[in-house]
């Protein structure tokens, strides 16, 4: 279903447009305001796909709702369809350059209401599907789902501009990925790969789990207290003891640490949580668990 926001004043529009668009597209949910206060609130309440704004509204003028919507990182890619009652190129011409993706006039007819009205939705809606697809794959891993080594490194920044109490970090290195892909192959290897992903979304569900690399993933908790994160890591040891995959049973050699009060470099933290690992790895850190 793709939420459609139509901001507009006039009653009689609001209704035309509605006629045009059910008329003619699927799947759509209409989401109608006669003036908006806070936009940014409207657009986190209904997930606004598709935005179609009037430009002249007596309380809040258009296009400054528009440079609201452009200037907010989480919707400046939504497309946005102005519409005016005046035959003013000039405020058409400063809405594109603040972004908007298209533009009608009012009133509409006919030809607007069944051709092409519905046709330029129809294309912002395909536009916007396709920059979210873009938007997925350019943040997530392909093999696993999880996030990707591009997406947490963005996060580690914003964390770090951030104040947070603490912030605990697992690492953890699949166990026997190399051998694994030698003897089974590399399908097998995958599906090696995909199980633990599993397992560490099932028990770091508070976390930010991502994929760092190869055969190593990683797990930021923001405020959250160590020997929470200890009793995570006992969870996911125990989750791949339950498994019963054949011909490879996971298992992953795990490290944590964590930052207090901001004072610790996050990349600091997790080289303490990389040390940790490596020991475990090679069966001398089991006593700090």
């Amino acid at each position: 279903m793709t939420n459609i926001l139509v901001i507009d004043d006039s009653p009689i529009d609001r209704k035309m447009i509605k006629l045009a668009l059910t008329s003619k597209l699927a799947e759509i949910n209409l989401i109608e305001k006669d003036s908006v206060d806070n936009i940014h609130e409207i657009l986190d309440t209904y997930q606004i796909d598709v935005c179609i704004l009037d430009i002249m509204m007596p309380e809040k003028n258009g296009l400054d709702v528009l440079k609201d919507i452009k200037d907010n990182e989480r919707y400046r890619d939504m497309p946005v369809i102005v519409c005016t009652g005046l035959d003013d190129i000039e405020i058409i011409e400063k809405s594109l350059m603040l972004g908007a993706y298209d533009c009608f006039f009012k009133p509409l007819g006919k030809k607007e209401i069944t051709i092409s009205l519905p046709l330029k939705v129809k294309n912002a809606i395909d536009l916007k599907k396709r920059n979210d697809e873009i938007l997925y794959l350019s943040y997530h891993d392909n093999l696993t789902g999880l996030f990707n080594r591009r997406y947490l490194d963005e996060e580690i920044i914003k964390l770090q501009s951030q104040k947070h109490l603490s912030i605990s970090i697992i690492i953890g290195d699949v166990d026997g990925l190399k051998v694994t892909n030698d003897v089974y192959g590399h399908e097998e290897g995958d599906q090696l790969l995909k199980t633990i992903a599993q397992i560490l979304r099932e028990e770091c569900r508070s976390g930010l789990v991502a994929r760092k690399g190869g055969d190593e993933f990683i797990v930021l908790f923001p405020d959250t207290d160590i020997s929470i994160v200890r009793s995570i890591v006992q969870a996911i040891k125990d989750n791949c003891d339950r498994r019963n995959e054949s011909p490879v049973k996971p298992s992953i050699s795990l490290g944590y640490a964590m930052t207090y009060m901001n004072d610790q470099d996050i990349n600091h933290v997790i080289k303490e949580a990389e040390d940790m690992m490596y020991l475990v790895k090679l069966g001398t850190g089991h006593s700090r668990m």
